[in-house]
């Protein structure tokens, strides 16, 4: 019997599909193990093939939306649960990214997939802050961030998340609650952050690949789907 391979013309098409179900993977296996496990240390050989690919690919911004968001999703869990004593993006960069993210989302019209994008990019923000104090766990996650009560809390905001906060939507005071809930509840090592990542991943389309398995691919009819399941060399 001769062995299903993909058309040499649709091999950028195939990266994409590894791409996808790579990361989807990575993404459910980083929200789901302790960090500086053994678990934790096996997620670096998916990544570095998630390197690996992404650099083959076209450039980021030219995916479509839903991997666009699972591509920014799997770099902020990448810090987030970096082992302890590895260092650590600037807090100016962890606030682009922030930015970033959000703009990305909301490029996706829909409406809890922003706000969910929105819980995101604050805890991106509060790590910035915190990382290089004496405050902020080794494993990206604020223990005890200090805040003054009042109006001078705003003040203590470095300037450049000021700057990105109202592009983001948020204001100074829903960002301060938000630095005193994390205060509150916090204590599980990781953060809301992983909790939030994890909702946003339900609402996205899950990995092609899981799809075309199933025979039915999102926006395609059966045979449309079978057809592009011979092309790609999964029949």
């Amino acid at each position: 019997m001769d062995e299903a391979r993909a058309d040499e013309d649709v091999r950028e098409e195939v990266n994409f599909l590894i791409y996808d179900y790579m990361i989807c993977m990575a993404i459910y296996r980083s929200t789901s193990v302790i960090p500086d496990s053994p678990e934790q240390m096996d997620l670096n050989r998916p990544g570095e093939t998630i390197r690996i690919l992404k650099s083959i690919l076209p450039p980021t911004e030219t995916f479509l939306a839903d991997l666009q968001i699972k591509t920014q999703i799997f770099e902020i869990i990448q810090i987030f649960t970096k082992p302890k004593l590895v260092a650590q993006p600037e807090p100016t960069l962890l606030a682009e990214m922030a930015s970033r993210f959000v703009l990305t989302c909301n490029a996706a019209s829909m409406e809890a997939l922003g706000s969910y994008a929105t819980e995101v990019a604050i805890q991106l923000c509060i790590y910035a802050m915190y990382q290089n104090s004496n405050n902020s766990s080794s494993d990206g996650c604020i223990e005890n961030p200090v805040g003054i009560p009042g109006e001078q809390e705003a003040e203590k905001i470095p300037e450049y998340i000021t700057h990105i906060l109202p592009s983001m939507g948020i204001s100074n005071e829903v960002y301060l609650e938000a630095i005193r809930r994390t205060r509150r509840v916090n204590g599980n090592g990781k953060g809301p952050l992983l909790n939030t990542v994890v909702e946003i991943m339900k609402l996205l389309k899950p990995p092609i690949l899981t799809q075309l398995e199933k025979g039915k691919l999102d926006g395609l009819s059966h045979v449309e789907t079978e057809e592009l399941k011979r092309r790609v060399g999964f029949s």
